[in-house]
């Protein structure tokens, strides 16, 4: 049963990402053009699931090769794509990480219950039953078909068939925070990474702004010390201050600690239902490495760039067409990849907004109206319960 998963779930995958083709090649024949992207994901996809299967010799066939033919896939994707391209083009690939192997999750509200900082409700609320509930979704019949293995046959449908919605009744879990006895809980894992259960801003926030730091820095201490009891090997080799990696008015809304697990083969588990702390998980997973790649007239020939970050490219992005980059955007042009005759005429011009996305943050968008009709669009397609 885990193997006819595991092959409908790469069906899906690489049906997602032939259509996304399609889509791209179709829009940039038919429409003129100054900026276009396309997002293959098969490759992030296909490495979480497959990774550990390469070159394992009991590995199935089509999964131990499933990781190298996503990138070969890929690889002619694009070059699909120059065919749309000229000498004046410029060209950007790039990923927004690298992969590698994992081999255990963590459960770290396991980890803060067992230190003192996350209390659950009595232990009944667990019951299965308890944390269920029955609700109504609209699916579309192409969905339907490829939930049961039998997506091929939405080839030979009509379009207006496929994308028929028809009510399905659907269980699901309810909401885990509702395990959580807020009213004692000092902090909690989510997000990758722990929140301080803080007034104001969680709705049951109990740790006033004075205890703040003191409470941060006792799990800070704390996590430290966090050994895998199988290896004595510490867990942790990094761990990172909010207030050291966010900015902006909406950065007080992001986890309050942050880490990197060791040589990243750890991955983050955030139940809140939990018999122990750590488990197997032979999966691939992120790395801080991507790629990036650039070609075009204007781009220096046959030269590494080393410290380039993933914030950097938008306003590279914005440099090469000549249009200011935002003041309050993050990162920086990477002017040293140009070629001399492109950036002696082309300084970076900024745009000194000045607040205005302040402004924008603390207005509201939306009439209350709209933002019902938002919300039921969003629980209509799934995205809510």
């Amino acid at each position: 049963e885990v193997l006819k998963n595991r092959k409908i779930w790469l069906e899906r995958i690489l049906d997602t990402d032939e259509r996304r083709h399609k889509v791209t090649l179709q829009l940039l024949e038919k429409y003129p053009w100054d900026v276009s992207m396309v997002v293959y994901s098969v490759t992030d996809r296909v490495s979480h699931l497959f990774w550990n299967e390469q070159g394992a010799r009991d590995a199935d066939k089509e999964f131990a090769s499933a990781v190298e033919r996503a990138y070969v896939r890929v690889d002619e994707r694009i070059g699909e794509l120059l065919k749309f391209t000229d000498e004046e083009t410029l060209v950007f690939v790039m990923s927004d990480h690298g992969f590698g192997p994992t081999e255990k999750s963590i459960t770290m509200n396991k980890w803060l219950y067992d230190e003192g900082f996350l209390r659950l409700k009595k232990p009944e609320c667990f019951s299965f039953l308890r944390r269920l509930k029955l609700h109504k979704k609209m699916v579309p019949v192409e969905r339907i078909l490829r939930k049961f293995g039998i997506g091929s046959l939405s080839r030979i449908i009509p379009q207006k068939i496929n994308t028929f919605n028809v009510p399905v009744l659907r269980v699901t879990n309810k909401s885990p925070f509702c395990l959580v006895d807020w009213h004692n809980t000092v902090a909690y894992a989510h997000n990758w990474g722990i929140y301080i259960n803080q007034k104001g801003r969680e709705n049951l926030g109990i740790v006033d702004g004075s205890d703040y730091h003191h409470v941060r820095e006792k799990i800070v201490a704390r996590l430290k010390e966090l050994k895998d009891p199988m290896s004595g090997e510490k867990i942790i080799d990094e761990i990172f201050l909010k207030e050291k990696i966010y900015q902006g008015p909406l950065s007080k809304y992001g986890p309050d600690l942050m880490y990197s697990f060791k040589d990243f083969l750890y991955i983050q588990n955030n139940a809140f239902h939990f018999k122990q702390l750590l488990a197997p998980k032979k999966e691939g997973n992120h790395r801080m490495e991507g790629i990036f790649i650039a070609s075009g007239k204007a781009i220096k020939k046959g030269i590494n760039i080393r410290g380039a970050e993933i914030v950097d490219i938008a306003p590279t992005l914005l440099y090469s067409m000549g249009y200011p980059i935002p003041s309050e955007m993050d990162g920086k042009a990477l002017t040293e990849i140009f070629e001399e005759a492109f950036s002696k005429d082309n300084s970076p011009k900024y745009d000194k907004a000045g607040g205005r996305y302040q402004a924008e943050v603390e207005s509201d968008a939306f009439s209350d109206e709209e933002q019902q009709k938002i919300m039921e669009g969003l629980r209509g397609l799934g995205y809510l319960d």
